[in-house]
């Protein structure tokens, strides 16, 4: 029989295969079951693969495309936990995988419908004696949260825990009944973090985005008309715009988050005369998120972009108010020049300025790499001056936390170009 990290390997590599080379690069995958196997999660990574798989599967319950590190995970990705797109945004997680601290347990985002369905379904996969959940908690909210106008960042939701050898061996549980009047099992008290080696565990949030798309596509089906599916891999980049996303920005339209914010449509206009992928998108909500960091306004967004015509993502580095992501730090420190994924996470960590005498250490090494590379020594000192000397010690946020509401508002555009009577039907449900 097939050990646990062999049976997550096979998995992942069939997965791989129904993807184009751009989308899932095979290095990475390679990488990320690396670190997997040292921590010993794989068996963690197999349950929820079985788990959102067969949630996914349930009539009428409508799945998030992944949240926070899960989104920039190749892995995940592989094994259908996620859906967003990383060929189109270049995005890998080195940033998570090149922390051993990094907290592995994942959120699975969900319609309000399946909110309290999603306990029964993991008790039906795993056995009711192996799952218990935790009362509400009404304050979730992101490390790297932010507000558009209309976003709710602060989220309903529970966490699971699942034993494989019987909850009530590692917690104190009861019973509890349920307003369907279906018993479910309750952790007595705070779960303190795990490691996902043994107990696994995983969040459950109920997105207000996901309930207003689904009750849009139901008055899609009523209306006799072909729905899009969220978990199409078309949809995950969401590029059908020949007009691109300028036509999506309606600062009268406040339902969407994003979309509707009139700071956000500004920075819009001024960046780009069209609007035609998701690292577009990305680069407003970034620049949008970091506007303080780096003392970012519009008049000098205007003057780069005189100068140097429209700023894009894949231009990272050539930002002169510094980086806008922590993955975008990682994708030059590692890409550009070859430093490694932990070095490259640890210098993403000491941005706080926490410990100035091992930041000073990894410069010395981030200066020899440059150079050998072929970059000035003048260049390099301007590049870690951004990222190292700002006023404000804030983190930087991170590109895979913003991925999942941007694509989610993007979608809910989508439906409101393509199906604006059952978009307005719902607006104020």
């Amino acid at each position: 029989m097939n050990t646990a990290i062999e049976q997550l390997r096979q998995l992942v590599m069939e997965g791989k295969m129904t993807f184009h080379n751009r989308e899932v690069r095979t290095f990475t995958l390679l990488q990320e079951l690396t670190f997997i196997e040292n921590r010993n999660q794989s068996g963690y990574f197999l349950a929820m693969y079985k788990y959102v798989k067969e949630l996914k599967s349930t009539p009428d319950a409508l799945i998030g495309p992944g949240r926070r590190w899960m989104t920039a995970s190749h892995v995940c990705h592989t094994l259908g936990i996620t859906n967003i797109c990383l060929g189109a945004i270049s995005l890998a997680p080195i940033d998570f995988w090149g922390n051993d601290d990094s907290d592995t347990t994942m959120d699975i985002e969900v319609d309000e419908d399946t909110y309290n369905l999603a306990y029964f379904k993991a008790a039906e996969v795993f056995g009711y004696d192996n799952v218990a959940r935790t009362a509400e908690i009404d304050n979730i909210q992101d490390e790297e949260a932010y507000v558009f106008r209309g976003y709710r960042n602060k989220q309903q939701g529970y966490s699971v825990v699942v034993c494989p050898n019987g909850v009530a061996n590692h917690y104190k549980v009861y019973e509890k009944e349920g307003d369907d009047g279906l018993d479910m099992l309750y952790v007595d008290g705070d779960i303190e973090p795990t490691d996902n080696t043994h107990i696994f565990r995983f969040n459950v949030i109920c997105s207000d985005t996901l309930t207003r798309i689904k009750q849009i596509q139901h008055e899609i089906v009523k209306a006799g008309k072909n729905c899009p599916d969220i978990y199409e891999r078309g949809n995950a980049n969401i590029l059908y715009y020949s007009d691109g996303y300028q036509t999506l920005f309606d600062d009268k339209d406040r339902s969407i988050p994003f979309f509707g914010d009139k700071l956000a449509k500004e920075m819009a206009e001024t960046l780009f005369d069209k609007i035609t992928s998701m690292e577009d998108l990305l680069t407003i909500a970034a620049l949008y998120h970091t506007r303080l960091i780096y003392e970012i306004h519009t008049h000098n967004i205007d003057d780069y972009r005189k100068k140097h015509g429209v700023v894009r993502l894949f231009d990272k580095w050539r930002f002169p108010f510094g980086f806008l992501y922590r993955e975008d730090v990682c994708w030059f420190m590692n890409g550009w020049l070859g430093m490694t994924w932990k070095e490259s996470a640890r210098i993403v960590q000491l941005m706080s300025g926490k410990n100035p005498l091992e930041a000073e250490c990894l410069k010395h090494i981030y200066l020899h790499r440059g150079m050998d590379n072929g970059f000035k020594e003048e260049e390099l000192n301007h590049i870690w001056s951004s990222l190292f000397d700002r006023t404000a010690k804030k983190q930087l946020p991170s590109m895979a936390h913003f991925i999942n509401p941007i694509y989610q508002y993007a979608f809910l555009a989508m439906l409101r170009k393509d199906f604006p009577e059952e978009y307005q039907s719902t607006k104020d449900k």
